[in-house]
C-alpha cells in the first residue's frame, strides 16, 4: 500500500467536490458554433454516476476494460470518471490513432466497450477487427457536434448508481498504451492513487489556490496531460477549461486565461513565432503584458515543458516577458512525475531535480534510474517486459542516458537505445546534436543518423515561417545553413561533426506517423521513409542540400 492521503482515487475527490462546492464552475467545453458549455461541480459528477449505471447494467465482467477513443472534452472527463465508479478500468486510445494500433490495444487489452466521437476512424478500425468480437460502442458528443442522442439518452434514462465502486488506492485504475516512438506500444498498468500522488507532488513543487484555472488541449490519453491537467483539476477542485480545436484555440485560451500551463516544445515554438508577430506588427511598441494577453497567457503563474528539449532562444523569450518557463521530465511507467525545474532555479538544457519522494541514480553507463511515488504497477500481459526495466530495489531503468549536476538536475543527453556507430566504429548520441540545431527557432525539427556512414548527417525540418524565407531566396538559406554547420561542427567531438545538413519540406506529423502524440520525432519511422535517398544525399559534394517543394 502507498502512503497516500485520503481519499484515494479521482472518483472519491470528485464526489467530495460534488458535496463541498456543488454548484462551482468545474470544467467549462466550447463547440465550434460560438456555443459554451459550463458544468458545475455537481453536473459533473451526476453525469459520471448517470453513466456508470448505464456500464452497470451491461453486466461486464469486473474491471473489464473500457476504451476512450476521442478528443478531449468533458465528456472524456465524465466517462473516464464513470468507468471508475462502475467498477472498470479506462484504456485510453489516441484520437488520431490508426486502426492498426487501435485493434492492437482493443484486442490486447480485451477491450469489451469503446467512448467514441469521430465514426469515420470507428468505421476504418472495426474492419480491421477480428470477427466475432462483442464491444459495444458509444458515441460520445464532440468539440463539433455539442449533443449526441445516445448520451442523451443514457442521461436521460438512467439515475445516478446508487453503489457506485470508489476505487481503493491500489486498484488497477488504467491501462495507458506509451505512445509507440519504438516498438509496439506496451500497456502500461497504474493504480488509482497514481494520478493523486502525481497531484500533490506537483502541488508541492508550485502550491496551488482555489482560484487556479487550467486548459486542456493536449491529448488526454497521454499520462502527461492526465496527471498535470485531469488530475490536478480533480484533485483541487480547479475549473478545467478545453478547447474546441485548432480552429477556435486562440478564442478558447483567451476564455480559459490558465494559470497553470503545460505544453510541449513544438507549440511553445508556435507561441514563440505569433510573440514575435504580434511585436513586429506593432513596430516593438506592444507591452509585455499586452503580447501575453494577446496570446491568452496573461495571467499564467505556473508554465511548464515537457517531451523533449525547449531551444534556449526559446526559454529566455519568455523570461524576458515575464514567464518563466518550467521544463520537467517523466515517463509513461511513471505516470510523466520524475522531475521538474524549480522557479528561480532554471538551468537551460537540464529538466530539474527530482521531484517530492522521487529517487535518482545514474549506472556507470550514465543511464538514468527512478523511483517515483507514481510508479506502474506493470506491463500488461507482459512480465518478462516488466522485470527487464525493473532493477531489483524497485528502480525504472529509464533508457535515457544523462548526467546530473551538483544541485541534483539532470540533463538528458540520449536515449541508449539511439546510439549509432558509424564506419568508424565510433558511438554518436544523436539528441545533443539535435538540441544545437533546434536551438534555431528557424527549425522544427531535426533527426541526426549516420549508422555505417563515415560522418553522420542531420535530417532538418524548418517551421512554415523559414520555409517561405528559404524558398524566396535558396542561396541565402544555404550560405545561412552552412555557417551554422561550421559553427556547430567547430564544438563537436571529431567522430559526431556533421557531413551535412539536409533540409526537406514534406511535413513529419502525427498523422504520417513521423511524430508521436507528444510531437516527438519517431527516429525509427523518419529513417526508414529516407532510406533509400541516405547514401545519395550523402554521396553528393554539397554540404547542404534544400529539398524544398
Amino acid at each position: 500500500m502507498k502512503n497516500i492521503n485520503s481519499p484515494s482515487s479521482l472518483q472519491a475527490w470528485l464526489l467530495y467536490w460534488s458535496a463541498h462546492k456543488g454548484d462551482n464552475s468545474a470544467m467549462v467545453q466550447p463547440f465550434l458554433d460560438g456555443s459554451v458549455l459550463d458544468l458545475s461541480w455537481r453536473e459533473v459528477a451526476s453525469q459520471a454516476l448517470r453513466l456508470a449505471a448505464y456500464l452497470d447494467q451491461l453486466k461486464l465482467p469486473k474491471e473489464s476494460s473500457i476504451a476512450l477513443f476521442a478528443n478531449n472534452s468533458v465528456y472524456w472527463i465524465i466517462t473516464d470518471m464513470a468507468i471508475g465508479f462502475a467498477g472498470h478500468v479506462s484504456v485510453p486510445i489516441y484520437s488520431a490513432a490508426k486502426p492498426s494500433l487501435c485493434r492492437h490495444v482493443i484486442e490486447h487489452s480485451d477491450v469489451k466497450a469503446v467512448f467514441y466521437d469521430n465514426e469515420t476512424q470507428v468505421q476504418a478500425t472495426k474492419q480491421v477487427l477480428a470477427e466475432g468480437r462483442s464491444i459495444e460502442w458509444i458515441y460520445l458528443p464532440s468539440a463539433q457536434h455539442a449533443s449526441s442522442q445516445q448520451w442523451a439518452s443514457i442521461q436521460r434514462t438512467f439515475e445516478p448508481i446508487e453503489v457506485p465502486v470508489i476505487p481503493d488506492a491500489d486498484s488497477l485504475y488504467t491501462i495507458a498504451y506509451t505512445s509507440g516512438s519504438t516498438g509496439i506500444p506496451k500497456g502500461v498498468m497504474h493504480s488509482a492513487c497514481s494520478p493523486i500522488l502525481v497531484a500533490e507532488g506537483l502541488n508541492q513543487e508550485s502550491p496551488l489556490t482555489p482560484e487556479e484555472r487550467l486548459l486542456s488541449y493536449l491529448p488526454l490519453a497521454h499520462l502527461a496531460e492526465r496527471g498535470s491537467v485531469e488530475a490536478v483539476a480533480i484533485r483541487y477542485g480547479l475549473t478545467l477549461y478545453f478547447s474546441a480545436g485548432l480552429e477556435t484555440f486562440n478564442d478558447d485560451i483567451c476564455r480559459a486565461r490558465p494559470t497553470l500551463f503545460f505544453s510541449v516544445p513544438r507549440l511553445w515554438t508556435k507561441f514563440y513565432q505569433r510573440a514575435v508577430s504580434i511585436q513586429a506588427a506593432t513596430g516593438g511598441e506592444a507591452s509585455n503584458r499586452d503580447v501575453l494577453r494577446a496570446l491568452g497567457l496573461d495571467y499564467v503563474k505556473c508554465a511548464m515543458s515537457g517531451s523533449a528539449s525547449l531551444p534556449e532562444a526559446i526559454i529566455n523569450y519568455f523570461h524576458s516577458l515575464g514567464i518563466e518557463i518550467l521544463e520537467c521530465y517523466g515517463m509513461s511507467e511513471n505516470f510523466g512525475y520524475s522531475h521538474g525545474s524549480r522557479a528561480g532555479n532554471v538551468r537551460v538544457g537540464y529538466v530539474g531535480a527530482p521531484s517530492p519522494q522521487v529517487e535518482c541514480r545514474l549506472t556507470d553507463e550514465g543511464e538514468v534510474l527512478v523511483k517515483s511515488p507514481s510508479m506502474m504497477l506493470g506491463y500488461f500481459k507482459d512480465e518478462k517486459a516488466t522485470a527487464s526495466v525493473l532493477t531489483p530495489d524497485g528502480f525504472l531503468r529509464t533508457g535515457d542516458l544523462g548526467h546530473v549536476d551538483e544541485q541534483s538536475r539532470l540533463k538528458l543527453i540520449g536515449r541508449s537505445k539511439e546510439l549509432f556507430k558509424t564506419s568508424k566504429g565510433k558511438y554518436v548520441a544523436p539528441l545533443p546534436i539535435e538540441m544545437a540545431l533546434c536551438n534555431s527557432t528557424s527549425i522544427d525539427n531535426v533527426c541526426v543518423m549516420g549508422e555505417n556512414f563515415q560522418k553522420p548527417i542531420a535530417l532538418l525540418q524548418p517551421s512554415e515561417e523559414a520555409l517561405d524565407l528559404m524558398l524566396e531566396d535558396e542561396s541565402a538559406t544555404t550560405k545561412r545553413l552552412l555557417g551554422v554547420l561550421n559553427t556547430l561542427n567547430d564544438v563537436l567531438e571529431e567522430h559526431e561533426k556533421l557531413a551535412k545538413l539536409i533540409v526537406l519540406s514534406d511535413p513529419w506529423t502525427v498523422e504520417n506517423e513521423c511524430l508521436t502524440v507528444t510531437l516527438k520525432i519517431k527516429r525509427t519511422v523518419i529513417e526508414q521513409r529516407y532510406q533509400k535517398d541516405l547514401s545519395t544525399w550523402y554521396e553528393t559534394p554539397l554540404d547542404v542540400l534544400l529539398h524544398l517543394a
